[in-house]
């Protein structure tokens, strides 16, 4: 298992030359379509200050491979669960691509990613 600190964000940006794939049988698993996330940014209006909105994510690449396993570790409020509400597609980014596959899934609606 790689970890990778979202505290870092050199980290992130280099995850996808850190990571040797495992091999997936398909025999008795489905394949696995790899994850792409492409320059994804997500951020909120600050309601403290408007003129500066809260910047969550900025700018991650990442790409895990069928059969990979990660850790995402990162101070409290650093973007951990943001992340993984956009790459399960709870939560489209701001900016950026989320690929499941050849599919961009951050552009579906609530019916077309239920599915």
């Amino acid at each position: 298992m790689t970890t990778v600190s979202l505290s870092d964000p050199s980290q992130i940006s280099t995850l996808k030359d850190r990571f040797s794939p495992m091999p997936v049988s398909t025999k008795s698993t489905p394949a696995l379509a790899p994850l792409r996330l492409i320059q994804v940014s997500q951020q909120y209006d600050n309601l403290a200050q408007p003129e500066k909105p809260l910047q969550i994510l900025d700018r991650v690449d990442l790409s895990i491979s069928a059969g990979q396993t990660i850790a995402l570790s990162g101070p409290s409020g650093c973007g951990k669960s943001t992340l993984l509400q956009v790459i399960a597609g709870n939560l489209s980014p701001t900016e950026g691509e989320v690929w499941w596959g050849d599919e961009r899934i951050d552009t579906l609606n609530e019916d077309e990613r239920a599915r």
